[in-house]
């Protein structure tokens, strides 16, 4: 999750605002006065792919945010970002038996030998 300091609108480790924190239709409102041309962006002719994008995943709404707010930030989104937390899920589950096994590998799209690699990366013992 990305956080921006309020007070000065730069990037900071103190009193932060997530995005979860969404402007109110309020702060969207005062926001579109003081840039009406706004109203007339659509995906189409946002400046590039990444920004046109994220507007069809997630919102024309957040995209514009994003121009606002992260203007010349370079995002950078890994690949497998999510590999580690995975590997903790398949750590914290698999007791060693069969049926964790199976478990696992349907519920994490894996396969068995991977759940194995992982359990003797943890030193997690089999029971069979």
């Amino acid at each position: 999750m990305l956080l921006y300091k309020v007070e000065t609108g730069k990037f900071s480790a103190q009193t932060f605002l997530s995005w979860s924190d969404a402007p109110t239709d309020e702060t969207k409102e005062e926001f579109m006065q003081d840039k009406p041309w706004i109203e007339k962006l659509t995906p189409d002719n946002l400046p590039n792919e990444d920004l046109r994008i994220v507007a069809s995943l997630i919102g024309l709404d957040v995209a514009v945010k994003m121009m606002d707010v992260l203007s010349g930030l370079t995002i950078n989104i890994p690949r497998y970002g999510y590999r580690k937390a995975r590997e903790r899920y398949i750590a914290q589950n698999y007791d060693g038996t069969r049926k964790s096994l199976i478990k696992l590998v349907l519920e994490c799209d894996v396969t068995e030998g991977y759940v194995r690699t992982i359990a003797r990366k943890y030193k997690i013992k089999e029971l069979e």
